[in-house]
């Protein structure tokens, strides 16, 4: 039976007691109370245990000890060492965690990574090839009168002139004479240095090329006549005026041109 008063005996008694037993050893029955012992108990406690060792059992308060904890805890960790069990609330540790997080990472580091994207890039292309189909059908029509690569010098006055040439909202197909006209009007610009002529209004604008100083069409758009005389041409007569069949004047003198006179213009019947 159990006994209501505390066990003098040195022997350790069979039955549970209701108080705390005044023997140096150990009962064999679960306490009610705390145990004084200074050994760890062998059943749970309802209560946080005061020892300073760990606790085979999970608690569900916080432990006090600075060892850490071999079962998962649902509150966040105060200590300064990282877990090896998963945490269900945020780190607030500064190193990086060595499990894996649902949550996206906070960093603002953009990625190093040196492979090429497989994504299309909206950007435009820095290489000097023409950059649509509009372009490459220019360019055909346009070697009709200059060589491949002078339009692809870009320095040149063919270049120039051609790359001016695809702002034009002329079609290819549809109004190639007119595109041929305008672009060999530029390559003489360009090659007299046009921007230092005395006049030359209009000249590479949107407008009409009949409308420009010193060009005069007929009835049907064709330039007929070119007279920039005494304007300060610097510069050589590029080969592309030759195609210009149906000029039956060109006025150049007192200007500063040198090199000779292009053979193709003495293929024009009308000069």
């Amino acid at each position: 039976m159990p006994s209501l008063t505390p066990s003098s005996s040195g022997q350790p008694s069979s039955e549970p007691s209701l108080t705390p037993s005044l023997s140096a050893l150990p009962s064999s029955m679960p306490s009610l109370t705390p145990s004084s012992s200074g050994q760890p108990s062998s059943e749970p406690s309802v209560t946080p245990s005061e020892s300073a060792q760990p606790s085979s059992m999970p608690s569900l308060v916080p432990s006090e000890s600075s060892q850490p904890s071999s079962m998962p805890s649902l509150v966040p960790s105060e200590s300064s060492q990282p877990s090896s069990m998963p945490s269900l609330v945020p780190s607030e540790s500064s190193q990086p965690s060595s499990m894996p997080s649902g949550a996206p990472s906070a960093s603002g580091a953009p990625s190093a990574s040196g492979q090429p994207s497989g994504a299309p890039s909206g950007a435009p292309s820095a290489s000097g090839a023409p950059s649509s189909t509009r372009d490459k059908l220019l360019k055909s029509l346009l070697l009709t009168v200059s060589s491949e690569d002078a339009l692809n010098n870009k320095g040149s006055p063919q270049g120039k002139a051609f790359l001016w040439v695809t702002t034009s909202p002329l079609q290819p197909g549809e109004d190639d004479a007119q595109i041929i006209q305008r672009y060999v009007l530029a390559a003489f610009y360009y090659a007299t240095s046009g921007d230092s002529w005395t006049n030359g209004n209009g000249w590479l604008e949107s407008s009409d090329e009949c409308t420009w100083d010193y060009v005069v069409c007929n009835g049907s758009g064709v330039v007929t006549e070119l007279k920039p005389y005494e304007n300060n041409l610097v510069g050589s007569i590029p080969s592309e005026v030759g195609s210009l069949d149906s000029i039956e004047e060109l006025w150049l003198y007192d200007n500063q041109l040198t090199g000779g006179i292009p053979t193709e213009l003495g293929q024009l019947d009308n000069l």
